[in-house]
């Protein structure tokens, strides 16, 4: 933005359209929108024009810059135009308790483009999306899609329908759908979707894949007691394509039905340097598969 500064008879031009007159700063000009999200419900885009739950980016990112208490009479937060938001270590709550829920994701993308991040330069470092949502992030199968750096507890899906997912920490949930709850869910968004260096526990799913796009799991840690499985992947497809590599799966499994790897009948997938949980009902089948092996030092198996 370009600022104009001249004399004047009686005041001094400040820049931006402020005018300092007898002590007293005058607005000369329009308001310049704020970049700050500070509620649920509220958008991050180019050009907010007059709406007031509008807040406009600044270098292609809004920010919060406090903790944001979200009820359910209240909707998802917006970005626009491949916007991001950085929630700098703050964090995102809904309020509400059970039965009541805050029935929507608390952040959404509308278009290719986004991250959702955080720098972790204010608060304790570290930013949660926490409370009765229905979930954390979606972004709708948008390309380019990122959520990293943020962590999740007490909603239903904590992560839907990313290209890459990326150093998160996924806690437990009471909440449950159709008897399920999941950490990571995609539809996949296109070829080499990527979900690397996540730490997921307490999820009846943690990792759950209903495309046939090629997606790489990579260095992810999870710890799971379900009865069901701890990466399904290619739900409802005939084969699926990927890279399974260097995770790590801690916990027994609730019974002896609970499954390591749900795959369609047809995979080409890469296994690599993945350890399971001896102690697990599916280790065994896993090593034996070529999909798993054994924990060895440092991680001790008694």
């Amino acid at each position: 933005m370009k600022v104009h500064r001249k004399r004047q008879e009686n005041g001094r031009v400040l820049g931006f359209g402020l005018l300092l007159v007898g002590g007293v700063l005058l607005s000369g000009g329009p308001a310049i929108a704020s970049n700050v999200i500070d509620d649920c419900g509220q958008s991050c885009e180019d050009d907010c024009a007059s709406d007031p739950d509008c807040r406009e980016a600044s270098a292609g990112k809004c920010v919060l810059e406090a903790d944001v208490s979200c009820d359910g009479t209240e909707g998802t937060i917006q970005l626009v135009s491949g916007n991001d938001l950085d929630l700098q270590g703050y964090d995102i709550g809904c309020t509400e308790t059970s039965p009541a829920v805050c029935n929507y994701y608390a952040i959404t993308m509308n278009d290719a483009g986004s991250t959702v991040t955080s720098d972790g330069s204010a608060d304790d470092g570290e930013s949660e999306i926490t409370g009765r949502f229905f979930g954390g992030v979606n972004c709708g199968t948008e390309s380019n899609s990122k959520v990293e750096n943020l962590t999740f507890f007490d909603d239903i899906i904590a992560i839907a329908s990313c290209k890459t997912v990326t150093n998160n920490v996924i806690g437990g949930t009471e909440q449950t759908l159709l008897g399920g709850n999941i950490g990571i869910f995609t539809l996949g968004v296109s070829n080499a979707d990527a979900f690397n260096a996540n730490y997921i526990s307490g999820r009846i799913t943690p990792i759950l894949s209903q495309g046939t796009t090629d997606l790489s799991l990579l260095r992810n840690v999870i710890h799971t007691d379900a009865a069901d499985q701890a990466v399904w992947l290619g739900q409802g497809q005939t084969a699926f394509d990927g890279l399974v590599k260097w995770n790590v799966f801690f916990g027994t499994g609730a019974d002896s039905s609970a499954v390591i790897f749900d795959l369609p009948a047809t995979d080409d997938v890469t296994y690599e340097g993945n350890l399971c949980d001896e102690n697990h009902p599916d280790c065994a089948d896993c090593i034996s598969a070529g999909r798993c092996e054994p924990f060895t030092s440092p991680f001790v198996g008694n």
